[in-house]
């Protein structure tokens, strides 16, 4: 069993780290808005980074313990 929570443990820190670059691409794309002052753009990168925080989020709240509790078996 503990080679199925390292690999669900490994699974989570890849989806984190994706998730975590959906944010920096996100801060991009924010900083290019107001750089060229366009509104349009801004709104969809601050809902895009809104979005992306909301996953992280659930991502968060549901630490990997809770899936492992044999429960899903």
């Amino acid at each position: 069993m503990s080679e199925r929570s390292s690999e669900r443990s490994s699974e989570r820190s890849l989806a984190l780290t994706g998730w975590w670059l959906f944010v920096a691409c996100a801060a991009c794309f924010i900083g290019s808005a107001l750089r060229s002052g366009d509104p349009l753009a801004l709104a969809g990168s601050l809902l895009f980074m809104a979005a992306n925080v909301a996953f992280l989020a659930a991502l968060y709240r549901n630490p990997p313990q809770a899936a492992e509790t044999g429960k899903d078996a």
